[in-house]
């Protein structure tokens, strides 16, 4: 047996049901449009069932704005964010947060994070690129943390590494260790 809701608008969707055995055709309601919020927010984009989904753009009361994929309200998929600062992060999203692959960019000194996000923070293989050089290497906690090197401009690197700089001393308020790089001689690049 088959149930059809003709009441509803928008693509059909069959599921099935395994304790009754039948199927159930429900619609999918999507749309396009834009939303003005109470506090200057402002969404213009893709809907699926009264949420963002899909592609669109989030203007924020402070200035910031997101452009890119959402999935059940949230940042989710490819999107660029613009912060009241200035700074931007272009990349992956997953649930709201940073998650996957992306370069993050500060405003102020033009520097960039370029590689893997997990929740949020910087994890993994990645590197910060300043004007006269770069660090790359892995991190930890949104902090680099171990075997790394810096490469500089003018045609020369260091190896080394990031190690947590007091042992005895706690975070600092946000969570954040106080690191040290131990450096090694610089050598010539080849």
């Amino acid at each position: 047996m088959k149930v059809t809701d003709t009441q509803t608008q928008g693509p059909a969707m069959e599921r099935a049901v395994p304790s009754c055995q039948m199927a159930i055709r429900t619609r999918v309601t999507t749309s396009m449009g834009v939303y003005q919020f109470k506090n200057g927010a402002r969404y213009e984009g893709a809907y699926v069932q009264n949420k963002k989904d899909g592609e669109g753009t989030f203007y924020f009361p402070d200035g910031s704005k997101y452009e890119g994929q959402f999935k059940a309200d949230l940042r989710h998929g490819f999107g660029t964010y613009t912060y009241p600062n200035g700074d931007t992060y272009e990349g992956e999203w997953e649930e709201g947060l940073r998650h996957g692959q992306g370069t993050y960019t500060y405003a102020e000194s033009g520097a960039k994070y370029i590689g893997t996000w997990s929740r949020g923070n910087r994890v993994g293989d990645g590197k910060l690129v300043y004007a006269d050089m770069e660090f790359q290497g892995t991190f930890v906690d949104d902090q680099p943390l171990g075997p790394g090197k810096f490469v500089f401009n003018r045609g020369y690197e260091q190896a080394g590494e990031y190690v947590v700089a007091d042992t005895s001393e706690e975070p600092e308020e946000d969570g954040q260790r106080n690191m040290r790089w131990v450096g090694q001689s610089l050598s010539a690049l080849e």
